[in-house]
């Protein structure tokens, strides 16, 4: 799973917590503190992402419980599931700089977990490597295999451009572009075609 995570409290607040708060007041100033803080991550996957991941929340050491249930000097940690937001991502990058000129490479990009063809409208199985590739066969001249990309709508190439701008976007994820063998289910006898690999960390 490609997930984030936030602690709400710092040092300086939990400090000021102690010192000021009854016990029962504590948790309260927490529970909230960890809510406001988890607006806050919400929005921001929400602009980068599309959307809001979902997320899971721990108090104490205890998964799915309710903030109200903090201890006075507990933890609350949310941490969200970044996989199915990562890929969506990835997705529609690669169709944004895809040249256009039929759009049968703009249509071309395939999703494999483990080497199986998935559908990203469908829920994606946990895996321990996620690619994409194209199933044109010219793929490899777009991207510049070798010499300068053959396209000038894409100089910079298309999959190698959006592996770069992904390891930025999502710092804590295992991407990288390369040159590989097509999957049987990309095309068959095809030679090494451009992909975006992400492997499970």
């Amino acid at each position: 799973m490609l997930a984030g995570r936030i602690d709400p409290i710092d040092l300086d607040v939990q400090a000021i917590i102690d010192d000021e708060l009854s016990p029962q007041a504590r948790s309260r100033v927490l529970a909230q503190a960890a809510r406001e803080e988890l607006a806050r991550a919400e929005d921001i996957n929400a602009r980068v992402l599309g959307g809001k991941p979902e997320h899971t929340t721990t108090v104490d050491g205890v998964a799915g419980a309710s903030e109200e249930r903090v201890r006075p000097d507990g933890t609350i940690v949310y941490e969200f599931n970044l996989q199915r937001g990562l890929f969506a991502w990835i997705a529609a990058e690669l169709e944004a700089f895809a040249p256009v000129l039929s759009g049968l490479f703009a249509h071309s990009f395939l999703f494999f977990v483990d080497g199986v063809l998935t559908e990203l409208a469908d829920e994606v199985p946990e895996g321990e490597e996620y690619v994409f590739m194209s199933s044109v066969p010219y793929a490899g001249k777009i991207e510049g295999e070798n010499r300068a990309p053959e396209s000038a709508q894409a100089p910079n190439g298309v999959f190698e451009a959006v592996a770069t701008l992904a390891q930025r976007q999502f710092p804590g994820a295992e991407i990288a572009f390369s040159y590989r063998q097509p999957f049987a289910a990309a095309a068959s006898g095809q030679p090494d075609t451009p992909a975006i690999t992400i492997r499970r960390g």
